[in-house]
């Protein structure tokens, strides 16, 4: 348990924590490496109330239960690039809602196979999703980009929520799967209600009839391609 600590630069690379770990209210001045750590099923993995003044990279992070980040400031940039989620029970979730990322985040090819809250994040720089895979419902509800989102080739197979959200540059979801039933049959929705693009949108590779996403709720200031 580091609740409250102070840190220069840490580096907690390889790093096994088979109880989980807490660093509440922690402080990271400089750099914060979290790379190839492991968290077991024993406890969740608190990260809520942080700030982190230099970059954080949690890169091929692996975590059995519950990632809570909630209410944490980063204020350069944040990597979770192939990232794994796991899910031992079903209150296992992940939890970045109300945080404010101060520079580019990435969570590239990571794969969520618990719930993912995103909502009211708030990202100065470029948000990149690449190749991302969402197994159970994910909430990007009132999140705000100042920049471009980029979720080409990412997959939701559960119901997500973007509603609300503002995106200020623009929105690559090109080559996305998005589902429309989840793996035992039942309807999928995917709800973009009054979510607003400044930029150009990319949906191409999307059908334009179907019934589980409507584009027609969004409104995109610039190109919108199907």
């Amino acid at each position: 348990k580091l609740s409250g600590s102070v840190f220069g630069e840490a580096s907690f690379n390889d790093v096994s924590f088979a109880t989980g770990a807490t660093f509440e209210e922690t402080q990271f001045k400089g750099k914060a490496s979290f790379s190839n750590i492991e968290s077991k099923s024993k406890g969740t993995f608190e990260f809520t109330n942080v700030t982190a003044d230099g970059p954080v990279t949690f890169d091929d992070a692996s975590f059995t239960k519950s990632v809570d980040l909630s209410d944490t400031q980063f204020r350069a940039d944040v990597t979770f690039r192939g990232a794994w989620f796991g899910k031992s029970n079903s209150l296992d979730r992940f939890d970045a809602s109300n945080v404010s990322f101060g520079g580019r985040v990435s969570f590239a090819e990571a794969w969520f196979m618990q719930p993912a809250r995103f909502n009211n994040i708030e990202v100065s720089e470029t948000a990149q999703f690449e190749d991302v895979h969402f197994d159970s419902k994910s909430d990007f509800s009132g999140a705000e980009f100042d920049d471009s989102i980029q979720f080409r080739d990412a997959t939701f197979r559960y119901t997500t929520d973007w509603s609300e959200a503002i995106v200020n540059g623009d929105a690559d979801f090109s080559g996305v799967d998005w589902e429309a039933t989840n793996r035992i049959g039942e309807p999928v929705k995917h709800t973009m209600t009054g979510m607003i693009i400044q930029g150009n949108a990319n949906f191409s590779s999307l059908e334009q009839e179907n019934d589980f996403l409507d584009l027609s709720e969004i409104s995109v200031s610039g190109e919108q391609i199907h």
